[in-house]
């Protein structure tokens, strides 16, 4: 799928004969007959321009799978996003390549070293070693082996 295809798809704004009714995005939040429309001639994705209208509206879409739909759908709509994405040059940190646990390959969340399942694997780990290394007795480091007398200051 292309750009223009997805603009073909789910856009609100196409009419007929191909042109653009020229709705900005900011007055879909409008109340009833307050919208302003410029209409345009032709598509501006058709003459391979950018549009707020389709940046907003229409590009989150290619995440969005419809159950009935055939499989490669959303791969055809990530394609089309990557390509209008590379083609007007627009820099999109969280899609360009996916933070993965160095572990076990899962998806990372924003901030996050490991995923979820082994950053509580690591910290029982290393929570396993503090207490090898400190052993039964509180280890030789340990406040419990040392001799105070508390009756000094």
């Amino acid at each position: 799928m292309t750009a223009m295809g997805m603009v073909r798809e789910f856009c609100a704004n196409l009419t007929l004969d191909g042109g653009c009714m020229g709705i900005p995005v900011q007055s879909l939040a409008a109340p009833p007959g307050k919208a302003v429309a410029h209409p345009l001639g032709k598509c501006l994705i058709a003459e391979r321009k950018r549009c707020s209208y389709f940046e907003r509206c229409i590009l989150p879409l290619a995440d969005w799978r419809r159950p009935e739909e055939k499989k490669g759908a959303q791969q055809g709509r990530l394609k089309a996003r990557a390509t209008y994405h590379r083609l007007h040059r627009i820099s999109v940190p969280e899609l360009e390549e996916p933070r993965v646990c160095p572990d076990c390959g899962a998806l990372l969340a924003k901030r996050a070293r490991y995923c979820e399942i082994c950053s509580k694997d690591r910290r029982k780990k290393n929570a396993r070693a503090w207490w090898r290394k400190k052993g039964k007795n509180g280890g030789p480091d340990s406040i419990v082996n040392e001799k105070r007398d508390f009756a000094s200051p």
